[in-house]
């Protein structure tokens, strides 16, 4: 199998509204009926979800759960995604944007993103995948305005009994005398409603190994100063070896959630030592820096400037071309469900 292409004759797929409204109170969160008799069907991991017109993306759910969970290490005043975390005028702001646009700008030309994202390869009531690249940064560590969320519980836990020692490697907290770890709960629906609509991104299934199996979700932030985190129930949990250690042999020592792929492997690559030009300039005309001032200050901090760019082998396309056709898509296929609507004629 190497294409999925669903049409039905006057059906659309249901929108993110739509899908919102489907869902639960959380008393009921464990069902699989909702109020208007709906039944979903539990053996599918997600649904396709309609973002706008001709696009669509991958609900993590297979019920019609309401709660999302966020787990952190410590108790912060506010939620804030790591981008805004660095000093505007800091090195490390600029050599943090550059490298996820690099990344970003590798993945884009990847048949991740060409072969998937094309309506003669994968259409979903008409619609197409549409990747978040972003998103995608975002799981393999460079530093975005995102701010993750997951559809499963124990996978924010995890997140709240290690400590990450270094991109993609964590291990269990087990002295608690500089960590306090918390859960945070919180009801979709009711976030859909008090929030703007377009921070909220369907993350789920991506063509990258992290945030499919993190079940992420994810809301955009362009500044520090909101009050999200008051939108969800705090609960602080036990500071106990034996949880930390417990949820970090659950998932396998880390290693369930974060699985070795290409884009982890090209992903350090493109943390060595190096800066590309173009990026640099990109960069201060978005931020409004001067490039020469950029580029000393890259310099004394050991990067080599250049213009050579990180490129895919013929290795490298083959293997994602083999697992596009004989992985993703049958996946796809057998564990992502879809709910439809009535189009008008």
């Amino acid at each position: 199998m190497d294409k999925i292409i669903l049409n039905h004759e006057h059906c659309e797929l249901t929108t993110i509204e739509q899908y919102i409204s489907f869902l639960n109170e959380p008393r009921f969160a464990a069902d699989f009926i909702n109020v208007y008799n709906m039944v979903s069907d539990s053996s599918f991991m997600g649904e396709y979800i309609s973002i706008d017109k001709n696009k669509f993306r991958i609900y993590p759910n297979s019920s019609f759960n309401p709660l999302i969970y966020r787990g952190e290490n410590k108790i912060y005043k506010n939620f804030i995604p790591s981008f805004l975390r660095i000093d505007i005028n800091s090195i490390e702001h600029a050599i943090e944007w550059i490298k996820k646009q690099e990344f970003i700008e590798l993945i884009k030309i990847s048949p991740y993103n060409t072969y998937l994202t094309s309506k003669d390869n994968l259409s979903i009531l008409d619609c197409s995948f549409d990747i978040d690249l972003e998103a995608i940064a975002q799981h393999y560590e460079f530093a975005t305005n995102y701010l993750d969320f997951s559809t499963d519980m124990l996978i924010s836990m995890f997140f709240a009994y290690t400590q990450c020692i270094e991109p993609g490697n964590y291990i269990p907290i087990e002295d608690f005398s500089k960590y306090n770890p918390v859960l945070y709960v919180g009801d979709i629906k009711k976030i859909f409603q008090e929030t703007d609509k377009e921070k909220f991104k369907i993350i789920g299934f991506q063509p990258a190994s992290r945030p499919t199996i993190q079940k992420a979700l994810a809301f955009e932030f362009d500044d520090v100063k909101n009050d999200f985190i008051s939108k969800f129930i705090k609960i602080e949990l036990p500071k106990s070896t034996y949880m930390s250690i417990g949820i970090f042999e659950h998932f396998q020592r880390g290693k369930a959630l974060f699985p070795k792929d290409l884009q982890t492997e090209f992903s350090k690559r493109i943390r060595d030592k190096y800066i590309i030009s173009e990026y640099i300039n990109l960069y201060c005309e978005k931020f409004k820096k001067n490039i020469k001032d950029v580029q000393n200050k890259l310099i004394n901090e050991g990067y080599e400037i250049t213009n050579r760019k990180t490129v895919w082998s013929q290795n490298d396309y083959n293997f994602m071309n083999y697992e596009i056709k004989d992985y993703l898509l049958p996946w796809m296929y057998q564990n992502i469900g879809y709910r439809k609507t009535s189009k008008s004629i």
